[in-house]
């Protein structure tokens, strides 16, 4: 029964196709294998500079919190200068006009 298998012209185009599938599936894992390669140094690129990351926001976070605090810090008292020269401009004025 096998040889008239292996002798009918279906079961030989079928053997054909069947080698063809094995082939192509084989193509098929070793691009799949290589596309898994290339996902996996992404994600070891990716998971290094998540790392770096992590460790400079803090600083950067230290650094834009002290910014800001300086700047507020310089802002009031420059309101205050102000506020307390044009006091002072007024309290000048008042007493050379009211003389």
């Amino acid at each position: 029964m096998q040889d008239s298998f292996m002798n009918c012209p279906q079961g030989i185009k079928n053997e054909k196709d069947i080698e063809k599938l094995g082939e192509r599936v084989s193509l098929m894992f070793e691009h799949l294998g290589e596309g898994i390669d290339k996902l996996d140094k992404k994600l070891d690129q990716l998971d290094k500079k998540i790392e770096g990351l992590k460790e400079s926001i803090p600083k950067q976070i230290d650094e834009s919190v002290e910014e800001k605090w300086k700047t507020g810090v310089y802002g009031v008292v420059k309101w205050l200068v102000i506020a307390v020269v044009t006091a002072i401009i007024g309290v000048t004025v008042r007493v050379f006009m009211g003389s």
